[in-house]
């Protein structure tokens, strides 16, 4: 049967953005984040910080936009994932967020942020993440039966709602194990597998009692 994968949906989404990148479909990891959404003419609380911030930025989760993805359960409806999931644009919620710290200089988990690689994702290819990831990714390393949420805007969901099979999900962890490399085909970039799980931040206490210690973060990758 088909299980929810919950967050693991980020690592996911992350192997696409370097997929894109490597069909030139995106330029770089550098590119500036509000460059993406160029329809979104007007964003609340814009600030040198915001204007600032990249794609790397995004995928190191130290966009610096304030949020509150680890004292606050998501299921809190006072919490900003809860009130992102309650918007009818969950990309112009979290554009629209203030920021709270410099792009780059702190790590903060922030779901909303992962949101917008989907964002991204469609904008730069003209397909949902999802029919990117089965072009690309899924049928080259046999994956053919899956579930994915969609926000309100037909979006698909990057930092959650994945469900595969248990199977297919070691399958992904697989073909990072062996560098982007399966079945005789290289579906993921063997650079973008080591560039996205090298060790930018340092985070020494994620959750209490979800994941206490120490460990390192890349681009959505643990």
């Amino acid at each position: 049967m088909l299980h929810n994968g919950f967050s693991v949906a980020k690592s996911i989404i992350s192997a696409l953005i370097g997929i894109a990148i490597e069909q030139g479909s995106i330029s770089s990891v550098n590119e500036k984040l509000l460059s993406f959404f160029p329809d979104y003419s007007t964003i609340d609380n814009l600030d040198e910080k915001k204007e600032s911030s990249t794609l790397k930025h995004v995928l190191t989760m130290s966009a610096g936009f304030v949020w509150d993805d680890v004292s606050t359960l998501s299921t809190d409806p006072e919490s900003y994932t809860a009130k992102m999931r309650e918007s009818s644009n969950w990309i112009k919620y979290v554009l629209d967020m203030p920021m709270s710290d410099n792009p780059g200089t702190e790590f903060l988990y922030n779901s909303g942020g992962s949101h917008l690689l989907s964002g991204i994702l469609t904008n730069k290819t003209g397909q949902t993440a999802e029919q990117f990831a089965e072009e690309h990714l899924f049928n080259v390393i046999g994956i053919t039966k899956w579930e994915w949420e969609s926000d309100p805007n037909g979006l698909t969901v990057a930092p959650w709602g994945l469900e595969l099979h248990p199977v297919n999900m070691a399958m992904f962890g697989y073909l990072y194990l062996k560098k982007g490399l399966l079945n005789g085909e290289q579906s993921v970039p063997e650079s973008w597998v080591e560039e996205s799980t090298a060790k930018y931040f340092v985070v020494e206490e994620f959750a209490v009692g979800i994941m206490d210690g120490m460990f390192d973060y890349g681009y959505h990758w643990w």
